[in-house]
């Protein structure tokens, strides 16, 4: 057994997990709900683009499978005018597969193509079309078309569409039919299988209509999976392309006269028409190339390719290239998909008014190093993408964390993307804005934990991660001091729990990396494996059950003289000792005390523990089980606690559980819950979905501290997506939080980088000093922000000087006269006052106006302001030769 491990035994142990059981004590009698946190990125497939000029210039449209998407009422089709987006008509009742452009006799129409059955309220039969105003239909009983083009085959323009049906609108068609702004009709004999592709060529005697699918045989005639159609007849193009489908169709010059390209599921994924076969030498894809686009942006002309390829040539490439001449290259950056796979599903050209522009859509969350969701533009030159808050994927672990820069609550999981930074799989929020871990990780993560291992605190990941920003990691890493660095050797596996532990001595980091390694303590220097071989925890917590504190851990083992199964244990210094056994999982341990004295909690999927029935949740005081009223159920049966810690709110301390269930001691709870140490209480409507973590977190946006929640589910009651938060919604409830004095004279600001300038320390929490008061300036403030009752005092300046009250929009550093200036971005005056003994307020009984009237902020927003007093101080001994001073700033969270 490795020495730290008798060491850490005979000493006592002190969890330091960081946010993840914490409770915070701070009364309040404000009644809790839910706060809005990052907002929603609805669920969204993009399947189609195209650009249309409605009158008021061109728009580039955006089909496929959402609600709400960028817009409210952006029901499955959307458009972007390069500023804002906006609803189409009332948008679509089910999923787009396919858009077009073209005038078949009346105007250019916008022709939409999927499973919908009603647009704008139109009666429609899954295809319809747009003329700017309204919708209108194209006859009834269609089938859902895969591809659409505009065309005269030489009885005029009509629509033409394809898919896999056998008739449309009661006429019989094979597969393709066109609508001729009246009525349908077939193209000929049509195909013997799906037509997925259509575009227009000319192979020398004239522009045809060309078709692509799965098909053999077109008008009767063997036609492999291409064919065209001359207004009167089928014929094949080549005879090679006998294997997979077409999905695109394209018509691009290489600088030899234009020709004609497919992609599909054949071998390499792309070919182009020689004339007399289908060629391989434009370049081979490791996978499906979906769609085909020619762009050009000025400069050049070039073929764009996309799908879920990630080498073009054996070069990598993925999801999108482009061809000019006979060279392939990314696209910049290129786009990144999320964690459920997938690629670019669409593509289209246009000119929004800045340019030429590519715009892609798909199941992409980055384009170039920027966030791109679900949908991006490329100029030839870089990726831009409209605007878009949220988060975009599933929150895993939460952990509030000080790295020497104020306390902050750092969020991983599943996501690339979060409020406009592209974060990759974790990102830090610090109480007013989001940033970024440098560029993030190479994969998603499980665990999160703050830990000193004796060279400094860090934060600790885990997960299947094999780069941390550029630095070579194996399953784990820590961010410190701005940078990644490595863990040792690593770990063989990725971890799904991480809990720190110091006993004042020793400092040890756990990674239970599941079964075969087990649990894995980090010393500093070194990973060894601890405890039972083996055996991976599926919680640890450390409790004072009476005998001193000890280390807790919940895990599926085989005691001495006991059953495999799920047990509670202890570790006494040398081994585990059983404190109960349980008929399912553990996966989560706190410490909670419900008045009675603090107690172990376990929560988890269980329903007896000890042959004691406990749904769910379960409590030991040291000596024996007990359970908490009825527990927690989903359906029923036993539900899944996943996390629990302790918030202080309205009840008093409160132990808080979330997971998977749907009622709690009887009553409706979605999947949160709270316990106030006799009854249950659900958190208003709960989660639509399951929760994976808890923290609580102090945002200093003077609700006090606030229960943050990271799950699977999206837009709960106030909108959001993966990252709740729960806690008081007023912002008066704690007004002193709104009084954080800053820009200290005194030269003991952590934040403050600039001296006074002549040495002119003042007094603790006072601006630099005067002529008249060695101590500074001191500006204060009273009364709550929310309703509006804020003074602002300023005192300690010469005795009749003015002054001028000043509100900035962020924080600065620089010299200012005598003093140094901390209110920076956008400065307004608000009021000039003339002192009286050196002191002076605002508003005052002269006023008419609240300070955040005169400031422009609305109480309650939550919007940041940064205010300080500016004061004459005309003395030719003091400082010269300035004549001003400035006191220290008072941050107000409105």
């Amino acid at each position: 057994m490795p020495h730290f491990v008798r060491v850490l035994g005979a000493v006592l142990l002190t969890l330091a997990g960081l946010g993840s059981t914490a409770s915070v004590a701070q009364s309040t009698n404000c009644p809790p709900d839910w706060l809005p946190a990052v907002g929603s990125l609805p669920t969204a497939e993009v399947k189609a683009l195209t650009t249309y000029d409605s009158g008021t210039g061109p728009e580039v449209y955006v089909g496929g499978w959402f609600t709400n998407f960028r817009v409210p009422g952006g029901n499955n089709l959307v458009k972007w005018n390069g500023t804002s987006w906006s609803t189409v008509g009332g948008g679509l009742s089910s999923g787009v597969t396919a858009l077009a452009v073209g005038d078949i006799g009346a105007g250019p129409r916008l022709f939409a193509a999927g499973f919908f059955t009603s647009a704008g309220g139109t009666p429609v039969s899954r295809i319809a079309q747009w003329d700017g105003t309204s919708w209108s239909s194209l006859g009834t009983g269609l089938p859902v078309p895969e591809a659409m083009c505009v065309h005269d085959d030489g009885t005029g323009p009509a629509l033409f569409i394809g898919g896999l049906f056998s008739s449309v609108n009661g006429v019989a068609v094979n597969n393709l039919a066109k609508w001729n702004g009246t009525t349908w009709s077939a193209v000929g004999l049509g195909t013997n299988s799906e037509v997925r592709a259509l575009t227009r060529f000319n192979f020398g005697s004239g522009t045809v209509l060309v078709a692509g699918g799965g098909f053999t045989t077109a008008g009767g005639i063997s036609a492999n999976r291409v064919a065209r159609w001359n207004g009167t007849s089928w014929s094949a193009v080549g005879t090679t392309l006998n294997t997979g489908t077409v999905y695109s169709l394209a018509v691009y010059n290489p600088g030899s006269g234009p020709a004609l390209y497919a992609s599909g599921t054949f071998f390499g994924n792309l070919r182009v028409w020689t004339g007399t076969t289908w060629s391989s030498s434009p370049g081979s894809f490791n996978a499906l190339v979906s769609d085909l686009i020619v762009f050009d942006d000025g400069v050049q002309s070039a073929l764009i390719a996309s799908g879920i390829f990630t080498t073009v040539n054996s070069l990598p490439i993925k999801r999108i290239a482009q061809l000019v001449g006979t060279q392939w290259s990314a696209l910049g950056g290129g786009v990144g998909a999320g964690p459920d796979a997938g690629g670019l599903e669409a593509l289209a050209v246009g000119n929004l008014g800045s340019g030429p522009r590519l715009f892609v859509g798909g199941n992409i969350e980055w384009a170039g190093n920027a966030p791109a969701y679900r949908f991006a533009e490329w100029s030839g030159a870089g990726w831009s993408s409209p605007p878009c808050n949220g988060i975009s994927g599933w929150v895993e672990d939460l952990e509030v964390f000080d790295d020497g820069s104020g306390e902050a609550l750092y969020v991983g999981g599943q996501f690339r993307t979060l409020n406009e930074h592209l974060a990759n799989y974790i990102a830090r929020w610090n109480g007013t804005g989001w940033s970024t871990l440098s560029t993030g990780l190479n994969a998603s993560i499980n665990a999160i934990c703050g830990h000193d291992d004796g060279t400094g605190p860090a934060l600790y990941v885990g997960g299947w991660i094999s780069q941390a920003g550029s630095t070579p990691v194996n399953r784990i890493a820590r961010w410190r001091a701005g940078a990644w660095e490595a863990v040792g050797a690593g770990l063989p596996t990725a971890p799904e729990l991480l809990e720190s532990f110091d006993d004042g001595t020793t400092s040890l980091l756990f990674a239970s990396v599941g079964a075969g390694a087990g649990l894995q303590a980090w010393n500093g220097t070194s990973w060894t494996a601890f405890g039972l071989a083996g055996v991976g925890a599926r919680a640890l917590k450390s409790f004072d059950d009476g005998s001193g504190l000890k280390l807790y851990m919940s895990a599926y083992f085989t005691p001495p003289g006991q059953p495999a199964g799920e047990y509670v244990a202890r570790w006494n210094g040398t081994t585990w000792e059983v404190v109960g056994a349980l008929n399912f999982l553990v996966t989560s341990l706190a410490v909670y005390d419900d008045g009675s004295g603090p107690a172990l909690y376990a929560g988890g999927e269980f329903s007896q523990v000890d042959l004691v029935p406990a749904s769910g949740v379960a409590k030991w005081n040291g000596t024996s089980w007990s359970a908490l009223g009825s527990g927690i159920s989903e359906s029923g049966s036993s539900g899944l606690v996943r996390a629990m810690t302790v918030l202080t709110d309205d009840q008093g301390p409160v132990l808080y559980c979330a997971g998977w269930f749907d009622t709690a001691g009887g009553q409706p709870a979605n999947n949160m819950a709270k316990w106030n140490g006799t009854s249950w209480s659900a958190l208003g409507p709960g989660l639509p979905f399951w929760a994976s973590d808890l923290a609580v977190f102090d945002p200093k946006d003077c609700r006090g501290p606030q229960l943050f929640v990271g799950g699977a589910f999206t837009n709960n009651s106030v909108g959001d997506t993966y990252l709740a938060r729960w806690g008081c919604p007023s912002t008066s409830v704690a007004f002193e939080c709104d009084s954080l004095s800053f820009c200290f004279g005194d030269g003991q600001d952590p934040a403050l980088t600039t001296p006074c300038p002549c040495s002119n320390f003042g007094a603790p929490g006072h601006g630099c000093a005067n002529s008249v008061q060695p101590a500074g300036a001191l500006l204060t403030r009273t009364g709550p922000a929310n309703p509006d009752q804020v003074v602002l005092s300023a005192s300690g300046m010469p005795a009749t000087v003015t002054c001028i009250y000043l509100q900035g929009t962020a924080l600065g550093d620089a010299t200012f006269g005598d003093g140094v200036r901390c209110s920076g971005g956008v400065l307004l005056r608000l009021r000039t006052r003339a002192n009286v003994g050196g002191a002076s307020q605002f508003p005052d009984s002269t006023d008419t106006v609240t300070l955040s009237q005169r400031g422009g902020v609305v109480p309650g927003s939550g919007a940041v302001r940064y205010y300080q007093t500016y004061y004459r101080n005309a003395a030719s001994a003091f400082c010269p030769p300035e004549t001003y001073n400035v006191t220290n700033g008072v941050r107000i969270t409105w």
